[in-house]
């Protein structure tokens, strides 16, 4: 029998708060099996589980290690995840499989596999679904999320410009860097800017670290969808289940999104037969670090709101070539200052190195090191390395202790 969990629609905060607080405590209670890899990742360091490496720095998958899931639904769009991921997924997809058609996984309760049902939580063929475990939705580039949504926030910030006539007084290149320097400082109080503050916003989720799955399409913004249409289903404890003895976790709050537990024997064994053998490994070889290439994204950005200007003004016309020279000459520390101050509004830190010091840095050292040094000590996370600590037992596998 479904539990009642009430909508948080039209609730004030703390009714908001305390709805959301009561169906993370009382969710997936009704299931037979262990749900210890049952986790809420919108709480804690779990937020950014799968985006920041073993020394909390901020990371994207290397494209050339994303590998398609054998799905069903891969035949009309690519499903895909981390190498060693994706091998794992496989893998529990051919078990769904093999159980369903020998029936032989004891006394698991089967029937919300066969049955047929009313609402349909994960699409239109829903039985199809549970039997053949189709994954739906895999990886999702964060390069290209942050793509779209920096085109957007670029055409904005050029309305703001133009509405507030200070487009009047964009007579070159570097005028424009004058006009938009505090609109886009002050936007930068209140949105992602840059895209390493987009890797730790909202915008993005475990589905962009490519190391998480989903099987269905429904977004789940109501919890008591998520109770009726998949939690309270006879088949949902045995999916579960068989995702913790693939070494899945499974989002509480997305119940349909399975994450690579890297604290599992049983993944680790997965990496390890791609020869990543601890976490370090993982993180060191799937993945790349996100910080000079930071200032090339932004220095982008600041170009897209010079292109949205250069259609609805007079200014000068300038190629993106013409830019680069630019920046490698008469306003390389212009724009290193603006992407100081960006980064000090994204992070809100009080930064300890006086303008001075800055300044000294900008003349001496090359953008590289320079946006080294800005961004080691803007870095507001824990400086202590990350070591999963809420989410895995310790001394389960070797590989955890030696990844540190």
């Amino acid at each position: 029998m479904s539990r009642k969990f009430g909508g948080k629609r039209g609730l004030k905060p703390h009714e908001a708060f305390v709805e959301k607080l009561r169906y993370s405590l009382e969710s997936h209670k009704n299931l037979n099996q262990s749900t210890r890899h049952v986790r809420d990742f919108n709480v804690g360091e779990l937020i950014f589980y799968g985006r920041i490496d073993t020394k909390q720095n901020f990371v994207i998958p290397s494209e050339k290690f994303i590998s398609t899931i054998n799905s069903q639904n891969s035949q009309v769009q690519k499903i895909k995840a981390v190498d060693f991921v994706a091998d794992a997924a496989n893998a529990m997809n051919g078990q769904i499989r093999k159980m369903l058609l020998t029936n032989s996984y004891g006394k698991v309760n089967l029937s919300g596999f066969e049955g047929a049902r009313t609402k349909k939580a994960i699409g239109t063929e829903t039985k199809q679904d549970y039997k053949t475990l189709t994954f739906k939705n895999g990886f999702s580039s964060p390069i290209e999320g942050y793509e779209t949504y920096s085109k957007k926030m670029a055409k904005m910030i050029a309305n703001t410009i133009i509405n507030n006539k200070a487009a009047l007084r964009i007579k070159d290149f570097n005028t424009f860097i004058n006009v938009i320097y505090p609109v886009i400082v002050a936007c930068s109080t209140e949105a992602p800017i840059t895209f390493l503050r987009f890797l730790k916003s909202t915008q993005l989720t475990s589905i962009n670290s490519g190391i998480a799955v989903e099987f269905g399409m429904e977004t789940f913004e109501d919890d008591q969808t998520k109770e009726d249409d998949l939690l309270s289903d006879p088949g949902y404890g045995t999916l579960v289940e068989v995702a913790r003895q693939y070494g899945f976790f499974v989002d509480k709050n997305r119940p349909n999104r399975l994450i690579a537990d890297l604290g599992s024997p049983i993944m680790m064994q997965y990496a390890a037969n791609r020869g990543l053998t601890t976490q370090k490994s993982i993180f060191d070889n799937r993945f790349r670090l996100i910080r000079n290439e930071n200032y090339r994204y932004f220095t982008s950005f600041v170009y897209k709101v010079y292109a949205a200007l250069r259609v609805n003004t007079r200014i000068p016309q300038i190629s993106k070539f013409q830019f680069n020279q630019l920046l490698n000459d008469k306003l390389n520390q212009k724009m290193l200052s603006l992407y100081v101050e960006v980064r000090k509004q994204e992070e809100f830190t009080i930064f300890h190195i006086n303008e001075d010091e800055i300044r000294k840095r900008m003349k001496e050292q090359n953008n590289n090191e320079f946006i080294t040094f800005i961004e080691s000590e803007l870095k507001n996370l824990p400086r202590e390395p990350y070591s999963l600590s809420s989410i895995m037992q310790r001394g389960r596998i070797n590989a955890v202790s030696n990844s540190r």
